[in-house]
């Protein structure tokens, strides 16, 4: 959201690439709405301030820069925007804030680890979005348990607590487990379709279990419902997914039907 104030006020953009996991690389394309250019922070860091400046002014002239307030450049952060002003019209931001609170990636970050996904996705503008592609699962879920689509991220993305979550995959409503599976012991990031969606399920799932190499699916993360569990019997395991499963439909009540 703070980033939003800034670019209500911008033509174009240029992001300094630092490994931001909430929108890796050039994931924030699909939220900026004016062209953008990426500079890598690796290349920059050991620029003095001064020099910065010059590299902005030969790269793309006399112009104008919008920043926030904590905006800082240089090696060791030492050029603020009192030295900015001296080479260009700017216009600040103040910070942003919700409830008293600043908006911050590491805020966002910090609400997520915790399994709070709604403040989250207030102060991010709208809902975490990840997305991956399907892999080839244990077969236990559709075979004993629930069947699910696996998925397994192609970007860096930030995962949130792991746990079980409301989510929607593809749009559809979803159950989405993410953590170490006690029938195995990996990592799983895998979700279940809730309902008879029966296009989507057509569309989604096609055979469970085989992969579909190169087809990206989008993963959006709305409630925490519960944290990790270890099950010692497949049995107890399944109890708790079904408790899971009411959870799930009640969150998404009116939106499928069993």
């Amino acid at each position: 959201m703070g980033h939003w104030k800034v670019l209500e006020n911008a033509n174009r953009v240029l992001v300094i690439e630092k490994g931001g996991t909430l929108t890796p690389g050039k994931e924030r394309n699909r939220y900026i709405p004016v062209p953008v250019e990426f500079w890598k922070l690796g290349q920059l860091k050991k620029l003095e301030a001064v020099e910065f400046l010059r590299l902005i002014q030969k790269k793309f002239g006399k112009i104008g820069i919008v920043v926030g307030e904590d905006f800082r450049f240089g090696i060791n952060r030492q050029g603020n925007i009192s030295l900015l002003k001296n080479y260009f019209p700017v216009k600040v931001i103040k910070e942003i804030k919700i409830e008293g609170v600043g908006i911050h990636s590491h805020i966002i970050k910090n609400y997520f680890k915790k399994g709070e996904i709604e403040k989250g996705n207030r102060f991010l503008g709208r809902p975490y979005r990840i997305w991956g592609e399907e892999i080839i699962g244990q077969g236990l879920g559709k075979r004993v348990l629930l069947p699910t689509i696996n998925l397994q991220l192609k970007l860096p993305f930030f995962l949130p607590r792991p746990g079980v979550y409301a989510t929607r995959l593809e749009g559809a409503p979803s159950l989405t487990f993410i953590g170490i599976r006690s029938t195995d012991g990996q990592f799983s990031l895998e979700a279940h379709l809730l309902g008879k969606w029966k296009e989507k399920e057509r569309k989604l799932e096609g055979e469970m279990g085989v992969i579909r190499k190169d087809r990206a699916m989008e993963l959006h993360f709305l409630h925490f419902f519960r944290p990790i569990r270890n099950f010692l019997s497949l049995k107890k395991l399944k109890n708790q997914l079904e408790r899971d499963l009411e959870k799930g439909y009640n969150y998404f009540k009116g939106e499928v039907r069993f």
